[in-house]
């Protein structure tokens, strides 16, 4: 369990950030929010596809489906996530840190600025948050984690302590890599 750490990550194929390594940061809060498609009247859930062979895959990609339960699909609209990523005075210049026994790079506040700057799909993992995303037979999320990309960000910092903390909202995008 990575605690109140999240990963992030660029898959693109050519110029991907930082190498397209898995980078990770320690957080204050991690917020997964958004809205479910419901019909005006009475109020029930739009119609459920099911992915009997995958073959709809497409059609649940263009909607922004995620999945609730296996095989199965609802539609949600609006999907947002919201990090609070902190950055301690006393730890400014780290670039590696261990994390579960393992030594891990770390996001400067630098990194974090180019992520917030430059408008492409991100891979975000939250470990008690992805493993109930993606599980079942045709999981929404890749094993790189929920799609993303930078809507808006502010930053703070703390006038006695000096900590930074920086506030980013991702939307959910297409998953590329469903399917692999």
């Amino acid at each position: 369990m990575m605690g109140n750490f999240i990963s992030i990550q660029d898959k693109s194929s050519s110029n991907a950030l930082f190498g397209g390594n898995l980078m990770f940061s320690q957080i204050l809060s991690f917020q997964l929010s958004g809205s479910n498609v419901v019909k005006t009247t009475n109020k029930t859930a739009q119609p459920t596809y099911i992915a009997d062979d995958g073959s709809g895959t497409t059609k649940f990609l263009n909607a922004y489906n995620r999945k609730k339960v296996q095989a199965q699909y609802s539609a949600f609209s609006n999907p947002k996530i919201g990090v609070k990523i902190l950055f301690k005075y006393d730890e400014r210049f780290m670039k590696t840190r261990s994390l579960n026994g393992n030594v891990v790079s770390v996001l400067t506040l630098p990194d974090v600025m180019h992520i917030i700057m430059t408008p492409k799909t991100y891979y975000l993992k939250e470990e008690s948050l992805n493993d109930q995303l993606s599980s079942g037979d045709y999981p929404y999320y890749s094993d790189y984690g929920i799609p993303v990309v930078v809507t808006s960000w502010s930053m703070q910092t703390d006038p006695g302590s000096k900590d930074v903390t920086v506030s980013i909202t991702f939307d959910e995008t297409i998953d590329e890599y469903l399917g692999e």
